[in-house]
């Protein structure tokens, strides 16, 4: 981990109260927009995460949730990694109801991120809201292993 990132990880984050569970559902939906700094080297990009947004969550690989279940991530740690996914990491401009990536003075950018730099995400903001240590890593580790079989059997999806 490096410098920028430690000093990250010290600044305080707050749940948002924008946030709610879609009743009956696994799913969370935002009701208000929320912007989310992005962690270094990304740093001060932020992810807008828009009103009416979905996500459920679903960054733990299911062989794992033996050991994880998704509510031990918070429900926070899991969005902006579920946001990477659902567009493949190629962020665009404020297309209506999709996340998206603003630069440090709040104009959106088009951008790509690897899989690599979303999935070390989700270990960041798992580590930000205090998630212990031992189950960040573990789910961290459990979604690279997952990918990394998938890419091996040739079924994961190319980004």
């Amino acid at each position: 981990m490096t410098p920028e990132q430690k000093e990250w990880l010290k600044r305080p984050t707050v749940l948002p109260p924008c946030l709610r569970q879609i009743e009956g559902t696994k799913y969370w939906e935002f009701v208000e927009e929320y912007r989310i700094s992005l962690p270094p080297p990304d740093f001060p990009n932020v992810l807008v995460l828009p009103v009416g947004w979905r996500y459920d969550r679903a960054s733990i690989p299911e062989f794992a949730s033996f050991l994880i279940n998704r509510d031990q991530l918070g429900t926070l740690s899991p969005a902006p990694h579920d946001a990477g996914y659902q567009c493949h990491g190629a962020f665009t401009r404020n297309i209506l109801g999709f996340p998206y990536i603003v630069n440090d003075v709040g104009e959106p950018i088009k951008i790509s991120f690897t899989r690599k730099t979303v999935d070390d995400w989700f270990l960041m903001y798992m580590l930000r809201q205090r998630i212990p240590s031992w189950r960040a890593y573990t789910a961290y580790n459990a979604v690279r292993a997952w990918w990394g079989f998938r890419e091996v059997l040739g079924t994961a999806k190319r980004w």
